[in-house]
């Protein structure tokens, strides 16, 4: 009975692993879109195309006016106060 239980449990994490490996690697191996994306600015009350620059590399966000503005992730050195 041990021998049996021991077969069905390699069988079952064998059919796992198959079933998971493809997606596995689809995943690890993935880089991100490079399409544009359509979120709503509360700011702005109005939506936005977001999207990355294929010569720098940053975002750019553009809103229905046409208005383009680069996007500039900032860390919490950039937003501290330095005294003059």
């Amino acid at each position: 009975m041990l021998r049996i239980s021991k077969i069905i449990l390699y069988v079952f994490v064998a059919v796992l692993l198959l079933w998971e490996l493809p997606w596995l690697y689809a995943f690890l191996s993935s880089k991100a879109a490079n399409r544009p994306t359509v979120i709503y600015s509360h700011v702005l009350r109005d939506f936005v195309i977001t999207r990355q620059d294929e010569l720098t590399g940053t975002m750019v966000r553009t809103d229905a006016a046409g208005h383009q503005r680069e996007y500039r992730a900032q860390n919490s050195h950039d937003t501290a106060a330095v005294p003059a």
